[in-house]
């Protein structure tokens, strides 16, 4: 019986919570044998807290990433389905065991919020060396103050407390009304103290926001749908930490550049490590502006996403 069966069913029941009947008829096997998997996944130290199981990459992929886009290291995991929890499961977790590989004594850590940073808390694994003096950072003001925890503090503390180090937030919204409020709330000493820390940051980790009418900033009321349309009649269609980047990954400082509360987007692309999620290929258009405008160094990312950011890329060349 081959691991690659024993894998797909530990990622079934554990993370996509399905039952041993519905994983045995659909793998055309007993129940039994789902149960001895189960059994034998968990005694081999694939189940602990979290599903931590080997993910295999696409050695070409990746290799093509870095050449086309200077990367420093790329992760392409596999795309097994359409579930988006299995897509975030895979990327973040590859991510999470990098940055374990990675950390060391000292270093500050920027991080931003959003569902992909929720999973990937949800999915770090427990770290068991030994650092001191490691600072995590929230790069990019929460949503709103309505909003659950894991939308910005609740991800600066679960990784804090991940290896032993401070955490601090950011208590401002991820955007505000005008740049001259912006302009006041950074004189403010503590929240001018947090954008000294963002400073001295030498790793970030954040994933690129597509601009979708069902984005949470539209939710929350920052944007109307007519807003966004507007933008994306100007060749915008990403965010990266409330910066808003246009297809080829150039942006504009203008009001709504300095509205945003959060790492500027020149001081992010000074950074030696920048880890950039992408799960879900509804993001690839706004992975495609990150990585041309040089906000990544360190990528995670599906395969059929990564798939269809170099396919447009050739569509593109194509085309001129």
């Amino acid at each position: 019986m081959s691991d690659d069966l024993m894998f797909r069913v530990l990622k079934r029941y554990y993370v996509l919570n399905e039952n041993q009947d519905t994983i045995a008829q659909s793998e055309n096997t007993s129940k039994s044998t789902i149960s001895r998997l189960l059994k034998k996944g968990e005694k081999l130290g694939f189940v602990r807290h979290v599903v931590d199981i080997p993910i295999k990459t696409h050695e070409e992929l990746e290799h093509k990433l870095v050449e086309k886009y200077n990367l420093s290291l790329a992760r392409v995991v596999p795309t097994e389905s359409e579930n988006i929890d299995l897509i975030n499961f895979n990327v973040t977790l590859s991510a999470g065991h990098f940055l374990n590989q990675t950390i060391k004594s000292g270093d500050t850590i920027g991080v931003s919020w959003g569902e992909t940073l929720t999973a990937f808390v949800n999915n770090l694994p427990e770290y068991s060396g030994k650092i001191d003096n490691v600072r995590v950072v929230q790069l990019n003001g929460s949503v709103s103050l309505q909003k659950e925890s894991m939308y910005g503090d609740g991800i600066v503390r679960r990784i804090a407390a991940n290896y032993g180090g401070s955490g601090y937030i950011l208590p401002t919204p991820s955007l505000v009304d005008s740049p001259e409020i912006a302009g006041v709330l950074k004189q403010d000493s503590t929240i001018r103290s947090h954008f000294n820390l963002i400073e001295k940051c030498n790793i970030t980790l954040f994933s690129v926001g597509a601009m979708r009418d069902d984005s949470v900033l539209i939710e929350a009321g920052y944007f109307t749908k007519e807003n966004y349309a507007a933008l994306r009649e100007q060749d915008y269609c990403a965010d990266i930490c409330s910066k808003y980047i246009r297809s080829d990954g150039s942006y504009v400082i203008d009001d709504l550049y300095n509205r945003g509360m959060g790492i500027s987007l020149e001081h992010l692309k000074q950074k030696e490590c920048n880890i950039g999620l992408v799960a879900g290929h509804d993001k690839y258009k706004a992975a495609l502006a990150a990585l041309r405008g040089g906000y990544i160094t360190h990528l995670f990312i599906d395969e059929q996403t990564a798939k269809l950011v170099l396919d447009e890329e050739e569509k593109e060349k194509t085309q001129i």
